[in-house]
């Protein structure tokens, strides 16, 4: 017999109303913290324009590749460890 579980709707899905619906909300109660998160989304925009330009895993200052460890550990990261003040 199937199930007639109703699946739950994953609470932190980011699709583009819901994001700005949640920021927005957080905007209104706390200042530091919409900041925080549209800095985050920010990053986040800019790690799929590497992604889609090839460009992921390059230093974004001196181009040598990132390594893997690296990405798994902060999927953000745009620099190499020489220039981790830029990042």
């Amino acid at each position: 017999m199937g199930s007639s579980r109703v699946p739950r709707e994953r609470p932190y899905r980011f699709s583009g109303r819901r994001c700005a619906s949640r920021v927005a909300l957080v905007a209104e109660t706390d200042f530091d913290g919409a900041s925080q998160i549209e800095s985050l989304l920010n990053d986040v925009d800019r790690a799929l324009e590497r992604l889609r330009a090839g460009t992921y895993r390059t230093c974004q200052v001196c181009g040598t590749i990132i390594e893997e460890a690296s990405l798994v550990e902060f999927p953000l990261l745009a620099n190499c460890p020489a220039h981790p003040e830029l990042s």
